[in-house]
């Protein structure tokens, strides 16, 4: 029949767990392969970055307010305030994180640029939210942080 007793859920068939054995065998010749790295400072500072390459895809969006006779972005990213569903909408965008505390990608918001910002998160990807009606910071540097952003969210209120 060509079936194993092998739960469900494992190898349904002789070839794909031959398959299996013939891949380990693989990695063990591969293992013979093996060459030793000399320590150096090029290697350490690789390493390091290749320690910050995170597992998931990451994504900044910026998420602006438009109100009434505002046509340039550095005029939104001066808004403070939005109204209430604009309030409401940024409530579902994700959790609100702290950014003191906050452990996962900030997207190069630093602590001091807001206190809380929307952030999202499942298995393959995170995504921060850069929300200039959230941030403490100054004018300017909510600007860099916007313009950053591949991705723009404009809100219009008029």
């Amino acid at each position: 029949s060509g079936k194993t007793d092998l739960p469900q859920g494992g190898f349904g068939r002789r070839s794909e767990s031959k398959g299996l054995a013939t891949s380990l065998t693989n990695v063990h010749t591969n293992l013979t392969r093996i060459m030793p790295l000399t320590p150096s400072k090029r290697l350490n500072k690789d390493i390091r970055l290749l320690d910050h390459i995170g597992a998931r895809e990451t994504m900044t969006i910026a998420v602006l307010v438009r109100k009434q006779g505002q046509e340039k972005e550095k005029h939104m990213c001066a808004n403070e305030t939005g109204c209430g569903d604009y309030n409401a909408f940024l409530r579902h965008l994700g959790a609100h994180v702290p950014l003191e505390t906050h452990h996962g990608f900030r997207g190069g918001l630093r602590k001091e640029d807001a206190h809380i910002t929307p952030y999202y998160s499942d298995i393959n990807q995170e995504i921060i939210f850069h929300v200039p009606t959230l941030m403490i910071a100054k004018k300017e540097r909510r600007q860099r942080i916007v313009m950053s952003s591949k991705v723009r969210i404009i809100w219009s209120e008029d």
